[in-house]
């Protein structure tokens, strides 16, 4: 599974969210706004820093837009499937 932690109004959150919307990616979105995120984040990652990319699945976390579009892209797309 997929969760994408965002800040609304961030455009490196907008970013990442329009890769994912681009290649039809089931992601849970958090906003950091809402109660208890920000803390889920920290416990995640690290830091307090969006966009924040966790994969589940793949056990593999991240920050910054262009790796973490970089990493859906060559992790998700049919060619790679």
């Amino acid at each position: 599974m997929l969760t994408l932690y965002i800040k609304e109004g961030c455009p490196f959150s907008a970013k990442a969210k329009a890769i994912v919307k681009e290649l039809e990616l089931t992601c849970d979105e958090k906003n950091i706004a809402d109660n208890g995120v920000r803390d889920e984040l920290l416990e995640k990652g690290g830091k307090l820093q969006v966009p924040f990319l966790f994969d589940s699945e793949k056990k593999v976390g991240m920050y910054e837009s262009d790796e973490i579009n970089k990493y859906l892209i060559e992790t998700y797309t049919s060619k790679n499937i």
